[in-house]
């Protein structure tokens, strides 16, 4: 077990050895071989996990559907804004650089992101396989990443609830200090807005003359920056009937759970979460009222009271407290379906036996490619000129601009290239000119590119090179989508492209800036753009947007990273001024680092 450096020392199982990261990147190579299972949840205490799991792949056991919380740990919570907005950008692309600029510029930030944006495309791609604890966060998993391998366990039942099941209620509220004769009604765990507290509150406040005399119970920590409850209570009059424990110890939190005529766990909106609070509650043959949605929804009709989430949820709510408040018998009725069903489908052995099934299998899975990790060099004006002229170079063709702009690296670590080039005389230059290792370049027939990058180039391809006169719009975003997916993430996508007849260059992508937003869409971002005639020296330093438009045969060359794989498609194939001004953005941020690597 590899534990944060600043965590408490646990207890754990004699059997179990605890090591701290420092000691773990210490000896990163001896941990090489062996199955990795990370749990990963909106935990501060989770953060340090992150870039371990993304480095090297495992098995994830996604406690959250959406990470949302987890970035603001690792970034927000530090003062990096920065940082949140490159995670942002690299989950969800362009779209996701427009809300990261806004939140930049203007604090803007809805709640509904942290549902709606879940923050995880890039950890359920990159690990092996992925462990969720219902079919409703399997759903959501499958919908970010649909090829991620993503199984449902369910969320084992803790052997200290077996423990303390059956325990006297008499007993427990005497150890708690409860009233043996009130309605007792219990929430358990941390006070959070999604918890609907504020209902329940509200809904006791219109039920008080009509219920018997009854106590609530807020049986974990106060989050004021989340949720003040202490206002509501003071606001609704209910301070001599609603009391808020703070954190329990284990054995009260048993104690509560136990002594409790009704538990409420209510959550909407989710973040597709199971509660590990309500296995237990449930697992001890506790009472329970939930929000029929998300994993919830899962529970089997009868072993819980389930509640539609709507405009009339607090009605429903206290319809159902009404009723079983008066009858004692539908409640022990609800709690033993509840306990049967948990210790059957949620039994730690079955969980156990299918973490290893999952584990095993992971261990068999090679390692898929995902992230670049050569070092690119670029020529510098002087070393290509001087190719240039060992070359022997006469003329000049259309295709050729991206060797004479050096936008090709010289050298780098071995790695995967895919070119589409007019004239085999272009590939010669590329092994020549550049150094790389013949066997890793392959050179796909323009006919045949788009399909050799659908089947053959998943992730694996770490500089894709493609020179060709511009063609139809639609096929032309094809091509971009499918670099996209071929390409590592780093990875360098160069474009060379030319005007073979000016009247037959699609209106849509009539500007240079078109292409530049087209690529932005597809998950790039631009680090140059060269525009100009045949004779442009690669001393000159050329970016002319209207020289596309001056010459008849004027070419231009793109070279940009592949930064996410989220793909936003155009609303529309014109240009418009929206992309303009979020390409110029986010294109004067580029990396300083890719500029002094070029320089």
């Amino acid at each position: 077990m590899v534990l944060d450096n600043a965590a408490p020392e646990p207890e754990v199982l004699a059997k179990v050895k605890i090591i701290r990261l420092a000691e773990y990147e210490t000896r990163w190579n001896d941990f090489a071989g062996v199955p990795h299972l990370y749990h990963l949840g909106n935990n501060p205490d989770h953060v340090y996990l992150f870039p371990i799991a993304m480095r090297r792949p495992g098995v994830v056991v996604l406690h959250d559907a959406s990470l949302h919380y987890l970035v603001d740990c690792q970034t927000l919570r530090w003062g990096d804004i920065d940082g949140y907005v490159e995670a942002l950008t690299r989950e969800y692309g362009y779209s996701g650089a427009l809300l990261a600029e806004q939140f930049r510029n203007h604090g803007w930030r809805e709640t509904s992101m942290f549902y709606a944006l879940p923050m995880n495309r890039s950890i359920l791609a990159r690990s092996r396989s992925v462990i969720v604890h219902s079919r409703y966060a399997m759903g959501k998993a499958l919908a970010q990443v649909p090829e991620a391998d993503v199984v449902s366990i369910p969320h084992h039942i803790a052997p200290a609830a077996l423990a303390n099941d059956h325990v006297p209620q008499a007993d427990a509220r005497r150890r708690i200090g409860a009233d043996q004769d009130e309605l007792l009604l219990i929430s358990l765990g941390f006070v959070t807005g999604a918890k609907r507290i504020d209902c329940i509150l509200r809904s006791l406040a219109r039920l008080r003359g009509k219920l018997p005399p009854f106590r609530y119970i807020i049986a974990g920590a106060a989050q004021p920056d989340q949720y003040d409850v202490q206002a509501d209570i003071r606001r609704l009059g209910l301070e001599d009937r609603v009391t808020v424990t703070g954190y329990l110890s284990e054995s009260l939190f048993f104690d509560y759970v136990a002594a409790a005529d009704v538990v409420l766990n209510l959550r909407y909106p989710t973040g597709g979460e199971t509660s590990g609070t309500l296995i237990r509650a449930l697992g001890t043959g506790a009472c329970t009222v939930v929000v029929d949605h998300g994993p919830f929804a899962e529970i089997p009709d009868g072993a819980a009271v389930k509640l539609a989430w709507g405009s009339d949820f607090e009605e429903r709510l206290e319809r159902s407290l009404l009723e079983l408040a008066h009858a004692p018998d539908q409640r022990r009725q609800i709690g033993e379906a509840a306990r049967a069903y948990i210790r059957d489908a949620h039994a730690i052995q079955r969980s156990a036996a299918a973490y290893r099934d999952v584990i095993l299998a992971a261990q068999n899975k090679p390692e898929e490619p995902w992230a670049v990790s050569a070092a690119w060099e670029f020529a510098t004006p002087s070393s290509h000129e001087a190719a240039l002229s060992r070359l022997g170079v006469v003329k000049v063709q259309p295709g050729d601009l991206w060797w004479r702009q050096a936008a090709v690296p010289v050298k780098s670590d071995p790695i995967q290239v895919v070119t589409c080039l007019p004239h085999a005389a272009s590939t010669q230059y590329m092994a020549d000119l550049f150094g790389h290792i013949r066997e890793t370049v392959q050179n796909v027939h323009r006919a045949q590119l788009i399909k050799a990058l659908t089947q053959r180039y998943r992730r694996s391809c770490d500089l894709l090179l493609v020179a060709q006169p511009i063609e139809a719009v639609d096929r032309f975003w094809d091509l971009l989508v499918q670099a996209n997916r071929a390409l590592s993430f780093g990875g360098l996508l160069v474009l060379d492209l030319w005007q073979d007849d000016k009247d037959n260059t699609p209106p849509e992508l009539a500007h240079p800036e078109d292409i530049d937003a087209l690529l932005l869409r597809a998950g790039f971002r631009l680090r140059r753009r060269w525009i100009g005639p045949d004779d442009v020296s690669f001393a000159l330093d050329l970016a002319d947007p209207e020289g596309w438009q001056r010459e008849p045969h004027a070419e231009g060359c793109w070279q940009a990273v592949k930064i996410s794989e989220f793909i936003a498609p155009p609303d529309h194939w014109s240009h418009n001024k929206v992309a303009k001004l979020s390409q110029r953005v986010i294109t004067d941020r580029a990396d300083a680092s890719l500029s002094s690597v070029e320089a």
